[in-house]
């Protein structure tokens, strides 16, 4: 396969946020008997025995449902484009691109004037970071052998326009290894200090390759 080829996956529907871990549990036996029975000096074992973990939400139940729906949409594009092998070999760096379209809440449709797409800043969604979870656990041994392999993850979050189905697309593609020696977080970090709209940490510039700015590191501490 070119290694300049990508892959491009659609899962429809909501993608639900990754469950925070829970260490609950809920007592087998009542309290009493529990606090007797540490009087009578009963082991570790013994005491673990009156207790269980606590069930799991529905809402777990719904993020494993849709991992497993994902995992079906990638294995299904992987066999039309690179049959029964994972997109990229074992140790090749990957580029993955995430979007995500919330539906619109009931309460902002319009008849006469639809509102446009919007970003999503709703808790209610999830956070970013807790919705990449899911595309790249369901993606894991179907379109890369392992998630360590993903060197760079840029996510979008939007409230979708009405009318827009939900949605949740991703892009994979192959990353170059001179891409490295300048990544795209210094190319963009170079664009915006060239054009004087970064708020600029306090940083030795020698040491990035890049020109030292015309003001000494203690004006700069001085003007803050």
């Amino acid at each position: 396969m070119d290694d300049n080829a990508a892959l491009h996956i659609v899962v429809p529907g909501v993608c639900p946020p990754a469950p925070r871990p829970r260490f609950g549990i809920i007592p087998t036996r009542k309290l009493a008997e529990i606090a007797a029975m540490v009087r009578r000096g009963c082991g570790m074992r013994e005491l673990m025995g009156c207790f269980r973990p606590a069930p799991f939400p529905p809402a777990d139940d719904a993020y494993r449902a849709w991992k497993r729906d994902a995992a079906v949409a990638m294995n299904a594009a992987r066999m039309a484009h690179c049959g029964r092998q994972p997109f990229a070999p074992a140790g090749a760096p990957l580029e993955v691109h995430i979007l995500f379209v919330m539906p619109l809440p009931k309460s902002a449709h319009r008849q006469t004037k639809p509102p446009p797409r919007s970003w999503c800043v709703s808790h209610r969604r999830g956070d970013a970071d807790n919705l990449a979870k899911g595309p790249l656990d369901a993606a894991n041994g179907v379109l890369w052998h392992d998630d360590a392999a993903v060197a760079s993850i840029e996510v979008e979050v939007v409230v979708g326009a009405q009318g827009e189905a939900p949605r949740t697309e991703m892009i994979v593609m192959r990353l170059a290894q001179s891409d490295a020696v300048r990544s795209r977080f210094e190319q963009i970090r170079a664009v915006l200090r060239s054009s004087g709209r970064l708020f600029d940490a306090i940083v030795d510039r020698e040491q990035e390759g890049e020109e030292c700015p015309t003001k000494s590191k203690e004006q700069i501490r001085l003007e803050f």
